[in-house]
């Protein structure tokens, strides 16, 4: 527990709605083949590949998969690739048996056997919330991360003030000067931000209290360039970095403040007019103005960051675009 945090630790709560999200952890060793893809290299009797003195898994069949993880197609490829091969059964996934063989040599070089209690129960007879961790009491920074891939999200509150906003992105796709860009995963955070802090912009337009700014939802919609005629498969799993990033929050992040208010001492807030959200106004709560302000930040890796407010929300938009694109990416935000 850090030394700043003498009431409670951090905790951070991952869900997604995709099924084996590559992102969600596994909860443990023998769970980490239950992903294997593809059809089986091999199958046979289950107990030809167990030891005398092995227990199968609960709920087990009488049939193994068995899978090769070969190190050679590895780029570059290790100077002494191995082979892995894994022995699954082939109802619950559960492995029997590793081996792990030197390709060059064709020696065998470890073999695990996996064995299971005879007590061990199945995830359905197991109590619903058995595999929770429970939340420390009063952390000091409690985090939610959903990834809803490509879901609808719908009007949102934060979880802490209450106040609602619609969630913004550009759709599935979106041409810029960079390139095409293809919407790879959406995800709904959460985080309370239980040290005080002091709101670092005295004109926060949200009319928020200092300790507002500590609890914060927000939704982030990425986007990742596409190589040259490649197709978009939206929702991709995990893309690392995004190159284009939509972020819609209640109220502004103290980030976004410090954004906002050094642009406007830069002089590097642009005014949007005509409002490129106009034709928008039924969809934007109360976004009836003539024209709109977008603050500007230059980063040194090349990307911008630009701030504004539009009806109940504080919209940014972060990545690889010419500012001179920011009125026609106002345009293209849909309600996601």
């Amino acid at each position: 527990m850090p030394e700043f945090a003498p009431h409670g630790g951090f905790w951070e709560h991952y869900l997604s709605s995709q099924p084996s999200d590559s992102r969600l952890p596994s909860t443990s060793e023998t769970l980490q083949f239950q992903n294997l893809a593809g059809p089986p290299a091999g199958t046979g009797s289950l107990h030809d590949v167990m030891a005398a003195w092995q227990r199968p898994p609960p709920a087990h069949s009488a049939i193994y998969d068995l899978y090769t993880l070969d190190e050679r197609s590895q780029s570059p490829a290790p100077a002494h690739p191995t082979t892995a091969s894994v022995y699954v059964d082939d109802a619950t996934r559960y492995p029997v048996l590793l081996t792990v063989t030197d390709d060059t040599t064709n020696e065998l070089i470890s073999r695990h056997y996996f064995s299971y209690d005879v007590s061990r129960l199945t995830a359905a007879q197991e109590p619903s919330d058995f595999f929770r961790v429970a939340m420390p009491t009063n952390p000091v920074k409690d985090s939610e991360y959903h990834y809803t891939n490509n879901g609808s999200v719908g009007l949102t509150a934060d979880q802490a003030t209450g106040r609602q906003f619609q969630p913004y992105d550009l759709g599935a796709t979106l041409n810029l000067v960079a390139g095409a860009l293809c919407l790879s995963n959406v995800s709904s955070d959460t985080h309370l931000d239980n040290m005080p802090v002091s709101d670092p912009d005295p004109t926060n337009a949200t009319g928020g209290s200092p300790n507002d700014l500590s609890s914060l939802t927000h939704v982030v919609s990425d986007y990742s360039l596409l190589p040259s005629g490649g197709q978009c498969v939206v929702g991709l799993s995990d893309i690392g970095a995004p190159d284009l990033e939509v972020m819609s929050l209640a109220q502004a992040s103290p980030e976004a403040a410090e954004i906002r208010r050094q642009s406007t001492a830069d002089g590097t807030a642009v005014t949007l007019l005509p409002n490129p959200l106009a034709g928008a106004a039924a969809v934007y709560t109360n976004n009836l103005l003539p024209s709109i302000t977008a603050y500007i930040q230059s980063n040194s890796d090349g990307t911008s960051t630009a701030v504004f407010d539009a009806g109940s929300g504080t919209y940014v938009l972060n990545g690889k675009y010419q500012q001179s694109e920011l009125s026609s990416i106002v345009s293209a935000l849909v309600a996601r």
